[in-house]
């Protein structure tokens, strides 16, 4: 079986110079903070999705 490699995503939506979600081996980062709390990380996710949807401009 070949080793795994791990696996990144990032979001970066437009009008932002910056990613602003990243899902990596570590966890999830928001806005450059690592969220622990599920609740939290899930919002966070639910609020990027929605910025890449419909494009908002922030």
């Amino acid at each position: 079986m070949a080793p795994q490699i791990p696996a990144t995503f990032v979001f970066c939506p437009s009008g932002h110079d910056s990613p602003i979600l990243k899902i990596d081996e570590k966890g999830m980062t928001y806005k450059g903070t690592l969220i622990e709390d599920a609740g939290e990380a899930h919002k966070a996710f639910i609020e990027v999705m929605k910025l890449m949807r419909n494009g908002v401009h922030r």
